[in-house]
């Protein structure tokens, strides 16, 4: 064999060759993933967050406006009362400003974003009213003081109270199914005080 016929033989790429760049592409694709998909779970824990803050606010604005907690009947032993926001459209109705009788001025206490696909924000109804959900799609779950001593009993806990008036938390990536916060919840309470 001459030395133009060998040339033309290493033109191209092996079969090894090609596989082994294949492999370093998939294997970088996967780390550009994976970093994307944690940014995009802090960015939603970090709204969840927010939100929590917001609703402590538009509970603690109506509770100034009409010196009542905004609530849609009678709490647990009337010390508290717990509500879903997915669920409970009545409670969300009063903070949107869709309740005529709890609400009578009609004043808009929570503004949140409208939700895209049932996930994230308000859900509205065609009177004004709605639900709310967190970026997972369950409701946040609120937990108000009825009684004017500032402590609500801890929803991680019932034998330990919060200096709280409002424990507000969403169960996160979890599927809602769990009736108690767990460490990995968003919430509205720094640090579980110990049993009082």
């Amino acid at each position: 064999m001459n030395s133009a016929q060998s040339n033309k033989l290493k033109d191209g790429f092996t079969l090894i060759e090609i596989l082994v760049v294949m492999s370093i592409i998939a294997v970088l694709a996967g780390m550009v993933f994976a970093g994307a998909t944690g940014a995009m779970n802090t960015a939603k824990k970090i709204d969840a967050t927010n939100t929590c803050a917001n609703l402590k606010t538009a509970i603690t604005t109506y509770f100034t406006d009409y010196r009542k907690v905004p609530t849609t009947e009678g709490g647990l032993d009337d010390n508290y009362v717990d509500y879903d926001t997915e669920k409970n459209e009545d409670f969300m109705n009063i903070l949107l400003g869709a309740s005529e009788d709890r609400n009578p001025r009609g004043t808009v206490f929570f503004d949140g974003k409208t939700a895209k696909g049932g996930r994230n924000g308000v859900i509205l109804n065609s009177d004004g009213g709605g639900r709310l959900t967190d970026p997972w799609g369950n409701g946040y779950q609120i937990r108000i003081d009825l009684t004017s001593k500032g402590r609500v009993p801890s929803p991680e806990d019932d034998s330990t109270l919060l200096s709280e008036t409002v424990a507000i938390y969403s169960f996160g990536k979890v599927d809602g199914s769990n009736d108690n916060p767990s460490k990995s919840d968003i919430k509205n309470w720094a640090k579980t005080p110990k049993s009082w």
